[in-house]
């Protein structure tokens, strides 16, 4: 695929389209929440660069992250 082509396709996904993350916390099924945005809100403390967003993120969605792992 060329890159412009890519690009339109990633800049253009369809409207009721969802990141598997959602998918599965929606579900209420163990997701990828500790390895993506908890990796970079702990690599970020490890070299001391702030991560805001992902560490809102990562503490939202935390609590629903446990209850999922334990119900499975």
């Amino acid at each position: 695929m060329p890159r412009r082509e890519a690009l339109g396709f990633i800049d253009a996904p369809p409207e009721a389209s969802t990141a598997s993350m959602q998918r599965d916390i929606m579900a209420g099924r163990p997701s990828e929440l500790e390895s993506q945005n908890g990796a970079v809100v702990r690599l970020g403390r490890e070299v001391g660069v702030a991560t805001p967003v992902n560490a809102l993120i990562h503490s939202a969605l935390l609590p629903q992250e446990r209850k999922a792992r334990e119900a499975n």
